[in-house]
Formats: C-alpha cells, structure tokens, sequence
C-alpha cells in the first residue's frame, strides 16, 4: 500500500485517541452519483457535489414519490441534529411514512449516527 499523506508521522506512537461520529463524508465517495441524500444539514453533502435535500421537504408526498421514482437511490441521514429536534422536525415522519433499512451505523455517547435507505411502504 502506498501513503499519501501524512507518511513523516507514520511511526509515531499513538497515546489516544477519539471518535467523532460516523462522518457522512466518507460515505458519499461510494454512494452513485444519482442518489439523492435527505438530512437536517445539508451542506456536507452539497460541498461534496452530491444530490441533496433538507429533511423539511419530506411531508410533500408527491415531491417524495417523484424523487424516490427518478432516483436510483435515496438516503435519510439521521444525526446529532434529528435527536435534538426529532419530535419537532420531520426524522419522526419519515420514520412513520416510509420504509427505512440501515446502510450503516454508529453510537458516539448515546447518540445514534445513522444512513437509512429510504423506499416507500
């Protein structure tokens, strides 16, 4: 394997270290460039020139068919954010109208970091 970067650190010794969260960036290099990702923040998407869409969106059903029809996928990102504000945001509706199956996951501290697939019911 070659290092590209980083290779004049590569032997130092590790004392610790911490985990952040799932970090959706990693996620959308293998994700198809015609998937479209819903979420609460969707600047990490956008400035990583992929398809996006604010969770706010999601109560127009006939927008969401659509989308689910023109797309060879569509994703739900669950974060920090949707726990926060989830009983007054619409995470709790996508939960109620559609059908949701985990791509990945990770629990920071209590708190669930989450890639749905999205399909309808």
């Amino acid at each position: 394997a070659k290092v590209l970067f980083g290779s004049k650190n590569i032997n130092n010794q590790i004392a610790s270290f911490k985990v952040g969260a799932m970090q959706l960036r990693n996620y959308l290099t293998y994700l198809d460039d015609n998937c479209l990702i819903i979420t609460m923040i969707p600047s990490v998407v956008e400035i990583n020139g992929k398809n996006f869409m604010h969770t706010e969106f999601v109560a127009d059903q006939s927008l969401m068919n659509r989308l689910l029809t023109e797309n060879n996928c569509v994703f739900y990102y669950e974060d920090y954010w949707t726990y926060v504000q989830f009983n007054q945001t619409y995470g709790k509706y996508i939960h109620d109208n559609y059908k949701l199956t985990i791509y990945d996951s990770v629990r920071v501290k209590g708190t669930e970091y989450t890639l749905y697939y999205i399909s309808l019911q």
